[in-house]
């Protein structure tokens, strides 16, 4: 294909880890900020629906992200619980990530960063729209001894005695009351413990915190939780903080997530059916499935506003995840999709690879090292939230909240579908190898849009792809094999009209180029359909395209299979 020539040096794909079934090929891949956007450019908070869990991070490492992510539409980010916890250097391999999971006391230091790193973090992500949500361990302590824990809690009445093990999951107060993998169990029930814990957490808020993920909230009553809650003041916008609860969901005689809406006005519960149920339908090659019959209540889910979905978490990706970030694009089109559907609040999961799954975060000394997040070769960490598919859902998912429906549903066979919302935004996604090319309903205004799962909005127009939504909202799309195309009514551009009569019929091979070709298109045939060609090393710059005058009914499909991300 000579129109598609200029990628073939781009053509090795990506993997994030040692073993990977679908490498992520590095186009997709977001490697540059734009440094001339400003916080006016911002979707505004309210309109957020996304948050990302940055598992493992460094707080100065967040905090170089949190630009990207107010700009991209991110309403918070999870981090690793930020208090002390018991260490394990000489475990193989050493120090690993469920250490955070221990705690030793409620002193905020870790190996993520200090209190004054804390604080340094809320502030610039504050200034960018995204809220901090702490990870609390707030159902135990560590294992082992409880002197190791006397600088928090000097003695047995803290804790539940005597000593028991979950046997029986049916057994509710076995549950709450046992201790979970020989942790030592909190008495969360009683006065003293309730008042550290609503200490500790207010401290957070103090810090800039504003919401909290209540780690085993299976293993504490919700009674306990409620009053817990209850004594937090409000957080730095003023609000009641956000809270999520780790309920996992198991027979019919178990604790039930229902039990836990009660512990917050807004309280939220993890709703891990989610993810089983959109890798089914990808990996199964019915993803239309989840449109037109749509997943969410009907599937046996829990009510849309009180869910937290996700592909995988931090536990899960290590244990029993339908699909991770080693499964590349399957892991990409999940994600992507699981943003774009209006049910429950999504949540991606942005740590690093592994091939242990014991294994902790890459260390430099004592803290966690640096994290690069612009180089996708090599790079420790998986950086998820900066594949471009991914980042444009996020963003489209706020520029087009406000309605809990999806209209102008459109399906090719199983594996092609496509839907608007709002009226604000229109998104299909194509799990087929090879690409397709549809005419859609968009149920959008005339214009031309940026597709931005294929490049970037910039002041000249867009890096990708630009597509044509003709005056009865139809538009000609092609999308590449086992991607997605995405445009929404703040990626609409101004395609530029010729200035004169002169220069209306001439060849602007160095302004700029509206797509007449498409993919293996030869000179001689864009040239006999009256187009200009010419051959560009410039990524995602068409071959061949229309010569200095307005566009023609629409802007043909794209001469790029894959779009090249922008480079520094």
């Amino acid at each position: 294909m000579k129109g598609s020539l200029q990628y073939v040096a781009m053509a090795l794909a990506v993997c994030l880890a040692a073993v990977c079934s679908h490498p992520i090929d590095p186009r997709h891949y977001i490697s540059t900020d734009d440094t001339t956007a400003t916080t006016s450019d911002m979707i505004a908070h309210e309109q957020r629906e996304v948050f990302v869990h940055m598992f493992n991070w460094k707080y100065s490492e967040i905090q170089k992200e949190c630009r990207y992510l107010g700009l991209h539409g991110i309403k918070a980010i999870q981090i690793s619980p930020p208090n002390e916890v018991l260490t394990f250097p000489s475990n193989n391999p050493p120090n690993p990530w469920w250490q955070e999971y221990q705690p030793k006391s409620y002193a905020i230091k870790s190996r993520y960063g200090s209190s004054s790193d804390l604080t340094a973090l809320t502030k610039e992500c504050g200034k960018w729209g995204v809220d901090i949500y702490a990870d609390s361990v707030i159902n135990h302590m560590g294992g082992g001894d409880i002197k190791l824990f006397k600088d928090t809690y000097p003695g047995e009445t803290y804790f539940h005695y005597p000593i028991c093990a979950i046997n029986n999951y049916c057994d509710h107060h076995e549950v709450r009351f046992c201790q979970l993998e020989g942790l030592n169990d909190l008495a969360t029930e009683t006065e003293a413990v309730r008042a550290k814990i609503a200490g500790y957490l207010s401290d957070l808020i103090s810090l800039g915190v504003n919401g909290f993920r209540f780690d085993a909230s299976k293993h504490m009553w919700p009674a306990d939780l409620k009053s817990i809650y209850e004594r937090l003041p409000d957080n730095s916008r003023g609000k009641r903080p956000d809270l999520f609860q780790e309920v996992i969901e198991g027979p019919p005689c178990e604790i039930t997530p229902m039990e836990y809406f009660g512990t917050s006005p807004k309280a939220r519960v993890t709703e891990f059916h989610f993810a089983t149920e959109v890798a089914a339908k990808i990996t199964n090659g019915n993803l239309a499935a989840a449109v037109t019959f749509p997943l969410g209540e009907s599937y046996g889910l829990m009510t849309s506003e009180r869910a937290v979905v996700f592909i995988d978490n931090h536990d899960t990706e290590r244990r029993d995840a339908p699909i991770t970030y080693k499964d590349g694009p399957d892991y990409v089109i999940a994600n992507t999709f699981m943003m774009a559907w209006p049910y429950g609040y999504p949540k991606l999961m942005s740590g690093f690879s592994w091939i242990n799954p014991n294994a902790g975060p890459p260390m430099s000394g004592e803290l966690v090292a640096d994290t690069d997040c612009h180089d996708p070769n090599g790079n420790t960490w998986t950086c998820i939230h900066r594949f471009r598919p991914i980042a444009a859902a996020a963003l489209w998912r706020a520029v087009t909240s406000g309605s809990s429906t999806v209209d102008n549903v459109f399906t090719q066979g199983t594996s092609v579908v496509g839907y608007s919302r709002s009226g604000k935004g229109y998104i299909i996604f194509n799990t087929e190898k090879g690409q397709v090319t549809v005419t859609v309903n968009t149920g959008m205004g005339p214009g031309s849009y940026c597709d931005t799962a294929s490049g970037d909005m910039i002041v000249s127009g867009c890096t990708g792809k630009v597509i044509r939504v003709e005056q009865d909202g139809t538009a000609t799309i092609t999308v590449p094999g086992y991607y997605v195309s995405i445009i929404h009514v703040k990626s609409a551009v101004k395609v530029p009209s010729c200035v004169d009569n002169k220069s209306c019929n001439k060849c602007n091979a160095s302004g700029y180029r509206e797509d007449c070709g498409y993919v293996g298109m030869e000179a001689g045939e864009c040239q006999s359909e009256g187009c200009c060609w010419e051959e560009s090393d410039i990524p995602n710059q068409p071959w061949c395209f229309y010569k200095n005058q307005q566009s023609s009914a629409f802007l043909r499909a794209s001469h790029s299979i894959l779009s090249p991300l922008r480079l520094a």
